[in-house]
């Protein structure tokens, strides 16, 4: 009996400080420290000639502080227009209790924030963002892809090189903590750990613009003169192997994929199937 009850002892110990010490050092930490990420910039994605395919546009986290919020039917009001949100569900999120800080927009354009700070509005706040933009609307998206969202709402890269670089282009978040009160305000004179962020990589790629249009341009021209229900063309250095171009249609607006079929996303030159006919002829 004593040797069960020292085993099941030793056990649950076991239980305690190597299978569920992670979550518990977690738990014990949230207690005593406030912690704030700190977003790595993503990077570029560039053309043969250094211009942008892919960038990063400023934005902003919209959020509110409810209980700074001196009339909740105006905030609501007010707010929900220019960041396209339903009124009742803005209002149900700024009224639940005990609530200090809710985020109500993520990626939000400049153009809309400008829109609301003059209102002078209390509890509602903005947090510098970057977002994803593409100077050349959907030229190459295939190639491309797309930043969209994780399970956790941080940001992904989907398909073509944004999905399969994309622990590269998104760098490494830093974070800072800082200790708190009982209260969970930050003590002043408290402990602080900052850790930097580490900004993700640009990438070159051999894709020359003029000759991506004239692909895109050419193959609408040959669908629409053939009656096809798709195409794609794929322009290639011989000396290098570099791809010059690669077009395929139907295509999709990687500034708006949702907008899109999601059939559309990958890229049939790479991910297609089909017979090869009097081609397989030069293997032979």
């Amino acid at each position: 009996t004593l040797v069960f009850f020292f085993a099941c002892v030793i056990a649950r110990l076991f239980y305690w400080q190597v299978l569920s010490g992670d979550s518990l050092r977690l738990q014990a930490s949230a207690q005593y420290y406030l912690e704030f990420t700190l977003p790595a910039t993503r990077g570029d994605i560039t053309a043969s000639d250094g211009n942008p395919l892919v960038m990063n546009t400023p934005a902003y986290l919209v959020y509110a502080q409810p209980k700074q919020i001196k009339d909740r039917d105006q905030f609501v009001k007010l707010v929900a227009g220019p960041l396209t949100l339903d009124e009742k569900n803005l209002k149900s999120l700024i009224s639940e209790e005990g609530m200090v800080w809710v985020p109500l927009a993520k990626k939000v354009d400049t153009d809309a924030v400008d829109g609301l700070r003059p209102l002078g509005l209390a509890g509602i706040g903005f947090e510098p963002q970057s977002k994803r933009y593409y100077p050349e609307a959907s030229m190459a998206a295939h190639l491309l892809g797309f930043v969209g969202m994780d399970q956790n709402g941080n940001d992904k890269g989907y398909f073509g090189i944004e999905g399969y670089y994309d622990r590269e282009l998104r760098g490494k978040d830093g974070h800072i903590q800082i200790e708190k009160d009982v209260r969970g305000a930050p003590i002043v004179i408290g402990e602080e750990k900052r850790i930097g962020a580490e900004n993700g990589r640009s990438l070159g790629l051999w894709i020359d613009r003029t000759i991506q249009r004239s692909a895109e341009k050419r193959l609408l021209e040959g669908i629409a003169k053939y009656g096809a229900k798709e195409g794609s063309v794929v322009v290639m250095d011989p000396k290098t192997g570099g791809i010059l171009a690669m077009a395929s249609y139907p295509s999709y607006d990687p500034q708006r994929y949702e907008s899109f079929d999601k059939s559309l996303y990958k890229n049939p030159v790479v991910a297609g199937s089909y017979e090869p006919g009097s081609t397989f002829k030069v293997l032979v």
